[in-house]
């Protein structure tokens, strides 16, 4: 009986010893290939202060009076100088009194920004291309087939085609769409009861929208 539960207890140490070391060869194995390659070969390096590489990058080709430009590493907007001209995604462009900018993105818009108007540039993908509107004007040229959104306010509104204006209040929460005759845009919003609304806006037409009331109204 001795002999038998001898053994037995030889037999199971060595399951356990064979089972352990192949456990630990692929330990080992697993590590060496995280340490020849901690992020993965699949796995793009991630950059804080640069956008992504399939991003689109804009020209600011022409401003005037006082800018602010926002980096992405950036708490607050700094004066905007003759040797800055790019502008990328997660970066923001705001123009003060009396100040103008355009903005050039060639595969899908070029913007032009009135006085006292803020923009943050979200996403510059081409197959998506977002912006935040959060006050002044701004033109809206379409160079791109995919078209544009501009988030304001409670709005979101898709550009598509020809040249579009929009208009923001932020203080009274007015917003006003107005495509020209080659333009059409759709704007979507969530109305008092949270119920989703859509609707159509048609070339050479004027949306006004009530960010208190969320309601709106064509012209």
């Amino acid at each position: 009986m001795r002999m038998y539960l001898s053994l037995l207890a030889t037999f199971l140490f060595g399951i356990v010893l064979v089972g352990g070391y192949s456990l630990l060869t692929n330990q080992l194995f697993i590590m060496s290939r995280v340490l020849k390659n901690p992020l993965g070969s699949s796995t793009p390096a991630f950059s804080l202060a640069n956008a992504p590489s399939q991003s689109l990058r804009g020209n600011i080709t022409a401003y005037t009076g006082s800018v602010l430009w926002q980096s992405r590493t950036a708490s607050q907007g700094a004066r905007l100088t003759e040797s800055h001209k790019i502008i990328q995604q997660g970066e923001s462009l705001e123009t003060e009194d009396h100040a103008l900018a355009t903005i050039s993105f060639p595969a899908a818009v070029q913007i032009s920004m009135e006085a006292n108007t803020k923009i943050d540039f979200i996403q510059t993908l081409l197959s998506q291309f977002l912006v935040a509107q959060h006050s002044g004007s701004a033109r809206y040229d379409n160079t791109g087939p995919k078209g544009v959104s501009i988030r304001s306010l409670g709005l979101l509104v898709h550009l598509i085609g020809g040249s579009t204006v929009l208009s923001v209040n932020p203080d009274k929460g007015h917003i006003t769409v107005t495509t020209a005759a080659s333009a059409s845009a759709t704007a979507a919003y969530n109305d008092t009861d949270n119920v989703s609304r859509i609707v159509p806006v048609p070339p050479s037409s004027t949306l006004l929208f009530d960010n208190d009331t969320r309601s709106t109204r064509l012209e």
